[in-house]
């Protein structure tokens, strides 16, 4: 039996014991005084039961149509049990509750047929409905107990506790103070316009109507709202946070308001989920997205302290049950069944073409993304996501297309990452899991994903890391019969090693590769830098231990590292070639240091050290190491403010030519690891040539059509 519905029942047992006890008090206007209000001033009926009933009418009367009794408690007034019947009211301004009232402590109030109560003392009541009662609380706390009946419930101020259930229909009204939801209700239809709403736990809803046009639904943590069987929420104002769940021809529909601003950055501000079953319907500013089908599992999710703006969103269903978006006033990222709103802000200021922006990850798996690159024009982002499908997926982004997984190499358990992009990013290259083993691929629109194979005479494994600006070269890492050794491949050719030095020392990886694909550079077996050519070979470029990292776009300059491993400090180096022997010079010093991107001209470098942690780190010109956090506060972006939430950005692993774009991977507001892409201040970014737009077009069907394809076999 239900908690509520024992402790109703012990109420009216022990009413109906009382009620035959000489200490019970009946009045009525029959007994009272003629004035029909009487007042409780004095303790004289402490720890005695009070019943209130109309003229006329014997204890408990089933009539209804004598005059009503009014009884009001007021000053030292002391009284354990109250029971209301008919139209009969009690109102509470004063006094005090008794201190042994079983089964509840303070003072216990029993509504019954259309009785009224109001509370406006600092007391404690526990109340049981049961009829078409009214109650409104302005000060004080209660707890409701319904039995049976409709009831309507007025909250202006105090605290009031619903969640022990309503499963009957009941109108509550909050304009202040603090409401805690049923923990299941049936036929509740609640109105909020001001106070808080509390439902840290499950809050189920049947059949309910709930709107929220101000106050807060969420207190100290976010609520988590269960929207089932036609129930109906709207929000017009005020602030929603925590987890709504839609389903079975339930409604969400969000007009305006805020999502999660009561709330510290680290808390999610809202998430709704649509559950597999059909019916679900949520509707933004307008826009409408209506679960179809597909998994069983489908998210929205916003930034904590993002306002909603009225045209911001263009939402819809593929017939595969995909969810697709545009991007209109507001970025609108959809892949599959997951959609993200993530807000502008201060971060994307068109007139000067700056960005700040988180990507979000491919649906179905964990929420985790990393940006690992981006083409030499900045245009398109290509890394590794968490999916439906994998571990790791290999995805490709641009403001045009969205996220867009780009699928694995056939044979193997799926896994996949993209490392690299062309120019224009309509080749893409990484890792992949074929039937062979863990192999490099070249991805295109027009090919789709191949594999590249490997180096022949160790156990099989490739992975590609860098490509030239026309696609045609790639270079990576391979596993040949003297263990790791990097590759260089040319289309129409098979994977091949770039030689050793007479002293045999040989290059064990590929770190980059110059715009012509004609210099490449990395780490020898040995753990020197190295830079090959196709006339020169390999030259090793330090017999101190390090890398070489990146190139610049017209090979003449290479950014590296210099120490041993476990060196308190390490320094990074750019070697200048143009005469015999390469100019060196030392650009900053910081402990366990790794290049991670450069500009096409090196004069910004991206870096990581163990100085700043879990933080990116930027040199520039001229200027010293510092976290890009810092940096990024200087140029006019607030990572921290409304209503983008502070992002905390990890790492930056790769840069546009121009050196204008950085991507990469960070901490987002939801505190998952997200990729990002940011833009500095400049020129306005003009818009994509047709050409652009209609390879942005081929390339989106492209990647439907092979996703499509691989689901049909």
């Amino acid at each position: 039996m239900r908690s509520w519905l024992a402790c109703a029942l012990v109420q009216l047992a022990f009413l109906a014991w009382l009620s035959g006890e000489a200490g019970a008090t009946l009045i009525n206007n029959g007994l009272a005084p003629p004035n029909p209000t009487n007042v409780i001033d004095d303790d004289s009926l402490a720890e005695e039961l009070l019943e209130i009933a109309n003229l006329g009418c014997a204890r408990r009367p089933p009539c209804s149509s004598a005059t009503p009794t009014h009884v009001e408690m007021v000053d030292d007034a002391v009284l354990d049990w109250v029971a209301v019947y008919q139209d009969s009211s009690f109102s509470v301004s004063g006094g005090s509750a008794g201190s042994a009232s079983p089964p509840h402590s303070g003072l216990s109030v029993n509504l019954f047929d259309e009785a009224s109560f109001v509370l406006d003392a600092a007391l404690t009541c526990s109340v049981l409905l049961q009829g078409s009662v009214q109650v409104e609380v302005k000060n004080g706390s209660a707890a409701f107990y319904p039995h049976a009946g409709s009831p309507r419930i007025a909250v202006t101020g105090g605290d009031v506790d619903l969640s022990w259930g309503f499963d009957v229909p009941a109108v509550v009204r909050l304009d202040g103070g603090e409401l805690r939801l049923p923990r299941h209700s049936s036929g509740l239809e609640l109105d909020v316009f001001g106070g808080v709403v509390d439902c840290s736990y499950k809050a189920r809803m049947k059949g309910a109507t709930v709107r929220l046009s101000g106050g807060r639904v969420g207190d100290v943590s976010p609520c988590e709202i269960m929207l089932e069987q036609s129930s109906h929420m709207s929000v017009t104002g005020g602030d929603l946070s925590g987890h709504v769940w839609v389903s079975t021809n339930s409604t969400l529909s969000i007009a305006s308001g805020s999502l999660g601003a009561g709330f510290p950055p680290e808390i999610l501000g809202l998430e709704v989920k649509l559950t597999a079953f059909h019916g679900g319907v949520i509707e933004i500013a307008g826009r409408h997205f209506t679960m179809l089908s597909g998994p069983p599992l489908t998210r929205l999710r916003t930034v904590p302290y993002g306002e909603l703006a009225e045209d911001g969103y263009l939402l819809g269903v593929l017939p595969n049950g995909e969810a697709f978006g545009q991007r209109l006033s507001v970025p609108v990222h959809l892949e599959g069944g997951i959609i993200r709103l993530i807000p502008d802000g201060v971060n994307n200021n068109p007139d000067t073409g700056a960005l700040f922006q988180g990507l979000g990850d491919l649906p179905g798996g964990e929420t985790w993304s990393a940006a690992l690159g981006v083409s030499f024009d900045g245009r398109v982002v290509v890394g590794e996501s968490s999916s439906a499908n994998g571990i790791d997926e290999a995805f490709l982004w641009s403001e045009e297309s969205g996220l867009l997984a780009l699928g694995d190499l056939p044979g193997g358990e799926f896994w996949s990452e993209a490392w690299a992009a062309s120019s224009d990013g309509s080749v893409i290259v990484g890792g992949g899991e074929s039937g062979a083993g863990r192999e490099a691929f070249r991805w295109s629109s027009a090919d789709g994903m191949v594999g590249l194979g490997d180096l022949p005479g160790g156990s099989f494994f490739s992975i590609a890391k860098a490509v030239s600006v026309d696609g045609l070269v790639v270079v990576g890492t391979s596993r040949s019969a003297r263990g790791f050794e990097a590759f260089r491949w040319n289309a129409g050719q098979q994977m091949q090693t770039m030689g050793e030095t007479p002293e045999a020392e040989y290059a064990a990886d590929a770190r980059d590769v110059s715009a012509d694909g004609g210099i490449v550079v990395g780490q020898t077996n040995l753990g020197h830098p190295y830079r090959w050519t196709a006339a020169g070979g390999i030259e090793v470029l330090s017999s101190t231990s390090g890398s070489a990292d990146r190139v610049s776009t017209d090979g003449t300059m290479i950014v590296g590292v210099l120490g041993e491993w476990d060196a308190p400090i390490h320094d990074a180096v750019r070697w200048t070639f143009g005469g015999t022997d390469p100019a060196v010079e030392i650009l900053f010093s910081a402990p366990r240091l790794q290049i991670t991107a450069t500009s096409g001209d090196t004069a910004r470098v991206s870096a990581w050290s163990r100085l700043w942690g879990s933080n990116a780190a930027l040199w520039e010109e001229g200027g010293v190491l510092r976290p890009l956090d810092e940096a990024l506060a200087e140029a006019g972006f607030d990572l921290g403010a409304e209503p983008l939430g502070p992002w905390i950005t990890t790492a930056a692993f790769g840069s546009s030519g121009d050196g204008r774009v950085l991507v990469g991977w960070g901490l987002s507001p939801g505190r998952s690891t997200s990729a990002w892409i940011m833009r500095w201040p400049g020129e306005p970014v003009p818009e994509p040539s047709g050409g652009l737009l209609a390879a942005c077009a081929l390339l989106t069907l492209a990647v439907l059509r092979r996703r499509a394809h691989a689901q049909a076999t």
